[in-house]
Protein backbone atom coordinates (compact mmCIF):
# COMPACT_ATOMS: atom_id res chain seq x y z
CA UNK A 1 0.00 0.00 0.00
CA UNK A 2 1.23 3.50 -0.89
CA UNK A 3 2.28 5.74 1.97
CA UNK A 4 1.95 9.04 0.13
CA UNK A 5 -0.11 10.67 -2.62
CA UNK A 6 0.64 13.76 -4.68
CA UNK A 7 -2.48 15.69 -5.64
CA UNK A 8 -0.46 18.51 -7.23
CA UNK A 9 -0.94 18.06 -10.98
CA UNK A 10 0.24 21.56 -11.98
CA UNK A 11 2.85 21.80 -14.71
CA UNK A 12 5.75 24.26 -14.59
CA UNK A 13 6.00 26.60 -17.57
CA UNK A 14 8.33 29.58 -17.30
CA UNK A 15 7.33 32.65 -19.34
CA UNK A 16 9.60 35.40 -20.66
CA UNK A 17 8.06 38.47 -22.26
CA UNK A 18 8.99 42.08 -22.93
CA UNK A 19 7.85 45.24 -21.18
CA UNK A 20 5.61 47.34 -23.45
CA UNK A 21 4.86 44.53 -25.93
CA UNK A 22 1.43 42.96 -26.30
CA UNK A 23 1.25 39.70 -24.37
CA UNK A 24 -0.70 36.67 -25.57
CA UNK A 25 -0.36 33.17 -24.15
CA UNK A 26 -2.35 30.79 -26.37
CA UNK A 27 -2.89 27.38 -24.75
CA UNK A 28 -4.23 24.29 -26.47
CA UNK A 29 -5.52 22.24 -23.54
CA UNK A 30 -5.81 18.46 -23.87
CA UNK A 31 -6.55 15.57 -21.55
CA UNK A 32 -4.04 12.81 -20.83
CA UNK A 33 -4.95 11.01 -24.07
CA UNK A 34 -4.33 14.12 -26.21
CA UNK A 35 -8.01 14.94 -26.84
CA UNK A 36 -8.89 18.65 -26.74
CA UNK A 37 -10.63 19.56 -23.51
CA UNK A 38 -14.16 20.93 -23.76
CA UNK A 39 -13.88 24.47 -22.37
CA UNK A 40 -17.60 25.05 -21.75
CA UNK A 41 -18.26 25.87 -18.11
CA UNK A 42 -14.63 26.79 -17.32
CA UNK A 43 -13.45 30.09 -15.92
CA UNK A 44 -9.78 30.96 -15.44
CA UNK A 45 -7.69 32.93 -12.96
CA UNK A 46 -4.17 34.10 -13.78
CA UNK A 47 -2.10 36.15 -11.37
CA UNK A 48 1.41 37.52 -11.66
CA UNK A 49 2.91 38.42 -8.26
CA UNK A 50 6.21 39.61 -6.85
CA UNK A 51 6.67 36.34 -4.93
CA UNK A 52 4.82 33.13 -4.12
CA UNK A 53 5.04 33.63 -0.37
CA UNK A 54 2.67 34.91 2.30
CA UNK A 55 3.75 37.46 4.91
CA UNK A 56 3.59 35.47 8.16
CA UNK A 57 3.07 38.63 10.24
CA UNK A 58 -0.21 39.78 8.71
CA UNK A 59 -0.97 36.79 6.42
CA UNK A 60 -1.06 38.93 3.28
CA UNK A 61 0.02 37.74 -0.13
CA UNK A 62 2.77 39.36 -2.14
CA UNK A 63 1.88 42.29 -4.40
CA UNK A 64 -0.18 41.56 -7.49
CA UNK A 65 1.46 42.80 -10.70
CA UNK A 66 -1.15 41.54 -13.21
CA UNK A 67 -4.38 39.63 -12.67
CA UNK A 68 -7.62 38.45 -14.27
CA UNK A 69 -9.34 39.05 -10.94
CA UNK A 70 -10.53 42.36 -9.56
CA UNK A 71 -8.67 43.07 -6.33
CA UNK A 72 -8.62 45.88 -3.82
CA UNK A 73 -6.70 47.82 -6.47
CA UNK A 74 -8.91 47.47 -9.54
CA UNK A 75 -6.07 48.66 -11.79
CA UNK A 76 -4.64 45.14 -11.44
CA UNK A 77 -7.43 43.59 -13.53
CA UNK A 78 -5.35 43.66 -16.69
CA UNK A 79 -5.23 40.07 -17.94
CA UNK A 80 -8.13 38.95 -20.08
CA UNK A 81 -8.87 35.40 -21.13
CA UNK A 82 -10.92 34.09 -24.01
CA UNK A 83 -11.91 30.69 -25.32
CA UNK A 84 -12.89 29.76 -28.85
CA UNK A 85 -16.61 30.48 -28.50
CA UNK A 86 -17.30 28.98 -31.94
CA UNK A 87 -15.91 25.61 -30.90
CA UNK A 88 -15.70 25.09 -27.14
CA UNK A 89 -14.42 21.54 -27.73
CA UNK A 90 -11.24 22.94 -29.33
CA UNK A 91 -9.44 23.21 -25.97
CA UNK A 92 -8.19 26.70 -26.77
CA UNK A 93 -7.77 29.47 -24.17
CA UNK A 94 -5.81 32.71 -24.64
CA UNK A 95 -4.53 34.98 -21.85
CA UNK A 96 -3.80 38.53 -23.04
CA UNK A 97 -2.39 41.80 -21.73
CA UNK A 98 -2.42 44.96 -23.84
CA UNK A 99 0.82 46.71 -24.72
CA UNK A 100 -0.33 49.71 -22.65
CA UNK A 101 -0.74 47.52 -19.55
CA UNK A 102 2.56 45.70 -20.16
CA UNK A 103 4.24 49.10 -20.42
CA UNK A 104 3.64 49.79 -16.72
CA UNK A 105 5.16 46.48 -15.57
CA UNK A 106 8.74 47.06 -14.48
CA UNK A 107 11.23 44.60 -15.89
CA UNK A 108 12.14 41.86 -13.43
CA UNK A 109 11.49 38.35 -12.17
CA UNK A 110 8.00 37.52 -10.92
CA UNK A 111 5.92 34.37 -10.41
CA UNK A 112 2.54 33.39 -11.83
CA UNK A 113 -0.04 30.67 -11.86
CA UNK A 114 -3.12 29.80 -13.88
CA UNK A 115 -6.08 28.16 -12.19
CA UNK A 116 -9.07 26.58 -13.91
CA UNK A 117 -12.46 26.73 -12.23
CA UNK A 118 -14.89 24.17 -13.63
CA UNK A 119 -18.67 24.41 -13.68
CA UNK A 120 -18.94 22.75 -10.24
CA UNK A 121 -16.59 25.29 -8.62
CA UNK A 122 -13.60 22.92 -8.41
CA UNK A 123 -10.37 24.92 -8.60
CA UNK A 124 -7.25 23.31 -10.07
CA UNK A 125 -3.89 24.97 -10.72
CA UNK A 126 -2.87 24.00 -14.25
CA UNK A 127 0.31 26.03 -14.78
CA UNK A 128 2.80 27.93 -12.64
CA UNK A 129 6.32 29.24 -12.93
CA UNK A 130 8.59 32.22 -13.38
CA UNK A 131 7.24 35.27 -15.22
CA UNK A 132 10.24 37.21 -16.52
CA UNK A 133 9.71 40.69 -17.95
CA UNK A 134 12.65 41.96 -19.99
CA UNK A 135 13.10 45.74 -20.22
CA UNK A 136 12.51 47.38 -23.60
CA UNK A 137 14.09 50.42 -25.22
CA UNK A 138 10.91 51.71 -26.94
CA UNK A 139 8.62 51.94 -23.91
Amino acid sequence: MANSINLDTAERLDITCRRGDSFALDLDVTDSSGTALNMSGYNFIMEVRTADTINTTDLTNSAIILSTEDSSNSNNKQITHTTDSDDLTAGDVVFSVTAANMKVVTGGAYVYDIQAVDGTGKVTTWLYGAFIVNEDVSV
